[in-house]
């Protein structure tokens, strides 16, 4: 049964002056023992253990009073003599005392098992006595993993980098996310991720040593191999400068929007949930929030968010009276535009969902099923489509004999209307791409960032450190 053994200021003898004998004494100082040593003689390690007041050194041979004399905690039998390590176990069985013997471990109380140490941790590695070699395997597998500099690692893309139809093929939906959670888990070398994905990003934030396999591995799972050099990669402090453009709506296709911020608090509260983060990403979250906080107290553009824009162009296209709007999906970006909506004055809105029950009272409107809200398409002014689904669900059957088509404003990732009605006659749709906002001057937000990140940005709060304080 493994155990930890608090040895702090707690007698140990050592009876033996062999290479396992020092290599058991140095093991034993380690973790706070006091250490008496008794051989006929000692090498020139242990010896100048005794100089410096480390170790105790008794020259002569084991005999039975010491155990009862000094009532060590435990006993190392450490000798090249297999019958006085057996005595010696024996003895100390009759004295209550644990025991070891290097030599015949299985008539000791205890053995000691391979150890890893790495930082203040340690991991233990024991084959019950059956094989030395197995252990000695199995520590050097383990040392391999752990072994090296762990950093903060980012691998990603987001609309920059890709198009449309590209990021569409690997933004994944609810069971595909799942899925891709469970397989980054056994990426052994992730010892913590968190995984966040966007109408307009996919990013694996993560605590690891970056490796090259481990780069190819995890890009591989999220599908972005193909794309080469367009996955971007970050480590260190630019995972923090990064994180921070992404909650200040740097890297956004509406720039400075501030939807991102529940989208990223939410992706890590759902990895701490889940347990795939700890406290490095736990300092990388707080760091990033705090640092586009001040970004933005620095540098408020007064930016409209995607829901704001979206509502600007519903009042932009209304050519009735009392025009009819139908919104799909009741999510959090479902929820946000319905709230700009609601200002409308005289919009009639209706609203449905595949989960009815999760469409809120509020703002007052009609409630339809999916189903029914998709044969109805053509009574609507507008529809705007925002539902988490894996493929269209607006297709050109439900714009047959309709004589004037709404207005189609698709903000779904993957789609979700039919990209081939783009190219119908009358019919507008307008896509993600459609809402990029303005595109400001990257490189002086970029700039604004940094000089908040060493403190010289001027504004409040003064620099943030590497532990996220002000």
């Amino acid at each position: 049964m493994p155990v930890n053994l608090l040895l702090k200021g707690r007698l140990c003898l050592l009876l033996g002056a062999g290479h396992v004998a020092h290599r058991k004494c140095r093991t034993l100082l380690a973790h706070g023992a006091r250490v008496i040593l008794v051989a006929p003689s000692a090498g020139e390690p242990l010896r100048k253990l005794a100089e410096e007041g480390r170790v105790e050194v008794r020259t002569g041979r084991y005999d039975a009073s010491l155990l009862l004399s000094l009532r060590p905690f435990l006993v190392y039998a450490a000798t090249n003599d297999d019958a006085v390590n057996r005595r010696i176990t024996a003895d100390a069985a009759r004295l209550g005392i644990l025991a070891s013997s290097v030599s015949c471990w299985e008539e000791g109380d205890f053995i000691s098992p391979s150890v890893i140490r790495w930082g203040r941790g340690q991991v233990s590695i024991t084959t019950e006595g059956a094989s030395c070699r197995q252990a000695k395997f199995m520590r050097l597998r383990l040392e391999d993993l752990l072994g090296g500099e762990r950093e903060l690692f980012l691998l990603g893309v987001d609309h920059r980098s890709l198009s449309l139809d590209e990021f569409e093929s690997v933004r994944p939906d609810g069971a595909r996310f799942a899925d891709l959670v469970a397989m980054l888990r056994h990426l052994a070398a992730l010892e913590e991720f968190v995984l966040l994905a966007t109408c307009n990003r996919l990013e694996l934030y993560a605590w690891t040593r970056p490796e090259e396999g481990l780069v190819r591995a995890a890009a591989r799972l999220l599908g972005l191999d193909r794309f080469g050099d367009r996955a971007y990669v970050r480590t260190g402090e630019e995972v923090v400068e990064h994180a921070a453009n992404v909650v200040a709506g740097h890297f956004s296709q509406v720039v400075c929007e501030t939807q991102i911020v529940a989208q990223w608090k939410e992706a890590f509260r759902r990895a701490f949930s889940e347990a795939t983060a700890g406290a490095h990403l736990q300092n990388l979250h707080d760091r990033a929030l705090r640092l586009s906080k001040k970004i933005r107290a620095l540098h408020d553009r007064g930016a409209k968010g995607l829901p704001e824009l979206v509502a600007a162009v519903v009042r932009e296209k209304l050519l009735t009276a009392g025009p009819r709007v139908l919104l799909l999906g009741a999510g959090m970006m479902g929820r946000e535009v319905a709230e700009r909506l609601a200002g409308i004055p005289g919009l009639r809105l209706s609203w449905a969902n595949r989960t009815a029950s999760r469409i809120p009272e509020s703002p007052p409107g009609s409630r339809l099923p999916l189903d029914r809200a998709l044969a109805e398409l053509g009574s609507f002014d507008q529809v705007i489509a925002v539902l988490g689904v894996p493929r269209p669900v607006i297709r050109r059957e439900h714009l047959e004999g309709v004589r004037r088509p709404p207005v189609l404003i698709d903000l779904g990732l993957p789609r979700n209307v039919d990209p081939a009605l783009a190219a119908e006659k009358g019919v507008e749709v307008l896509g993600l791409l459609d809402f990029s906002g303005d595109r400001r001057d990257r490189e002086a937000l970029l700039a604004l960032t940094r000089a908040c990140r060493r403190g010289n940005g001027g504004g409040p709060g003064g620099a943030l450190d590497r532990g996220g304080r002000s």
